[in-house]
């Protein structure tokens, strides 16, 4: 999970300023690097009730952060999905066919979403 956790960061932190896409596009990328961020942590908490919480790329300073509460971590998924259903160039869904069909989409962080919510 960490290792996931890891290059969502990684996409979250130099997207903005390393790739040469559209700013829609980037702006979608990020959406989704937080929903899959926000999937990893979810499984993580459930199982271990509080874990480390890592928002930007792992580096040997930052390594060994404290563990986070149970509370702090529904917390921090709560924030990346409410993000993703926030950002205006994530599509509610993608039809069945369409070239991007199986994406994250605002639907697939609204349900994440509810999921949070009754853990």
């Amino acid at each position: 999970m960490y290792e996931g956790i890891g290059r969502a960061n990684d996409a979250i932190y130099y997207i903005p300023i390393k790739s040469e896409s559209p700013e829609t596009d980037k702006a979608r990328y990020i959406a989704e690097a937080k929903f899959l961020r926000a999937y990893f942590y979810l499984r993580l908490n459930q199982v271990f009730k509080g874990v480390p919480i890592y928002k930007d790329p792992i580096t040997v300073q930052n390594a060994l952060i404290a563990r986070s509460t149970e509370e702090e971590v529904w917390n921090f998924i709560l924030e990346d999905l409410t993000d993703c259903i926030k950002e205006a160039n994530l599509p509610d869904k993608y039809e069945k066919g369409h070239k991007e069909y199986g994406r994250v989409t605002k639907g697939a962080a609204y349900a994440l979403r509810g999921k949070v919510y009754i853990s």
